[in-house]
């Protein structure tokens, strides 16, 4: 979970050293236009499923995937996700809010987008997974997102590993940020805003609602935090 959030951090160009940052009297969320959203990784990796063919589907729906195919639209205003990236404690993979506590682990990555839990273990070995990549599309370089995508949208004739590789090159970063943000908003008393608790949030979380409900927690440009922050045993996250 570090190195997810380590990532994060850089494709937001947050420093790993917030706190130090912060000491320098500027926040990163000053760059940031408060309406703008993560449209690129969001939006693209919906006209991938939308491109998806009846076999694509079937391949995705029997794998760990299988939940993704649920996703829409969602867009994550960049200046929320950045907030919320401020706010984790890498040492410990939480939230802080206010002194409250909203786990990031992988009970939450399964709740939120449904990716299973337990099973084999899976050992990382970058080089490893680089080298099957590269092999299975015979090519020398790591390429864009687009590439694997492309194929995708393009309905190019692709086996049943590659349509999985393809899906998760598309949905990574995308998907981290809609994970962040919905882990994050789940939390968060909305008052008589009641938002549905079934699992997984994939499910739920659709469209504008993500944006639409980041304005309720905003206190001022790049600044959120105004709602109470719930105790995990009155969200769906509770064991």
């Amino acid at each position: 979970m570090d190195q997810v959030f380590n990532n994060l951090k850089q494709k937001l160009n947050i420093p790993s050293n917030i706190a130090d940052y912060k000491m320098k009297g500027k926040s990163k969320v000053d760059d940031v236009k408060p309406d703008s959203s993560s449209r690129f990784s969001v939006k693209y990796f919906s006209e991938v499923l939308a491109a998806l063919t009846p076999h694509h589907k079937i391949v995705i729906s029997n794998s760990c995937f299988h939940n993704m195919l649920h996703f829409e639209q969602c867009f994550v205003p960049n200046s929320f996700a950045i907030w919320i990236a401020n706010q984790v404690d890498i040492n410990s993979s939480d939230i802080i809010v206010r002194d409250k506590v909203i786990p990031l682990n992988r009970e939450s990555v399964h709740i939120v987008l449904g990716l299973p839990l337990g099973g084999k273990s899976i050992h990382s070995n970058s080089d490893l997974g680089k080298r099957n990549i590269l092999d299975s599309f015979a090519i020398t370089t790591i390429p864009s997102v687009k590439f694997f995508g492309a194929k995708l949208i393009n309905n190019e004739d692709l086996s049943d590993e590659q349509i999985l590789i393809k899906l998760d090159k598309s949905k990574t970063f995308g998907g981290c940020l809609f994970y962040l943000a919905v882990n994050y908003l789940d939390f968060l008393n909305f008052g008589l805003r009641k938002i549905p608790s079934s699992v997984p949030r994939i499910k739920v979380w659709k469209n504008s609602m993500i944006k639409d409900h980041a304005k309720f927690d905003k206190i001022s440009d790049g600044i959120y935090g105004r709602r109470p922050v719930k105790d995990i045993s009155s969200t769906c996250y509770e064991k």
